[in-house]
């Protein structure tokens, strides 16, 4: 590898070789399509939209003292939306068998809807 490169390089921007291309129709990615959405200890959360066919892709790049490593998915969701998602607070166990059982129990689907409708 050129040294002057080597050096120019970015833990990033390294990691952004591997994500080279739209997995939908194959487009070459710039660097530049790529937006954080957020930073925190050696994680950069990353969003790019495809120019072509307009399909987004999220991914999460780590990078370490051993290297950097990516793992990403293809997404609907918007950077903005992205960004919104990972600033709210993680659901509860209560939360969860709550909506667990609204989905599964008649009455207390029922019960919620009618609670909704009256307010």
């Amino acid at each position: 590898m050129n040294p002057a490169k080597q050096s120019n390089e970015t833990p990033i921007s390294r990691a952004l070789t591997l994500l080279r291309q739209c997995p939908i129709c194959n487009t070459q990615y710039a660097a530049e399509m790529f937006r954080t959405i957020d930073e925190h200890d050696g994680a950069n959360l990353l969003h790019c939209t495809c120019s072509v066919c307009h399909q987004s892709v999220m991914a999460l790049v780590m990078t370490s003292h051993t290297g950097v490593s990516s793992v990403g998915m293809i997404t609907d969701l918007t950077a903005q939306d992205i960004a919104r998602v990972s600033r709210k607070s993680s659901i509860t166990e209560e939360e969860l068998l709550s909506f667990h059982s609204l989905l599964t129990d008649q009455h207390v689907f029922e019960q919620s809807v009618l609670a909704a409708y009256q307010q």
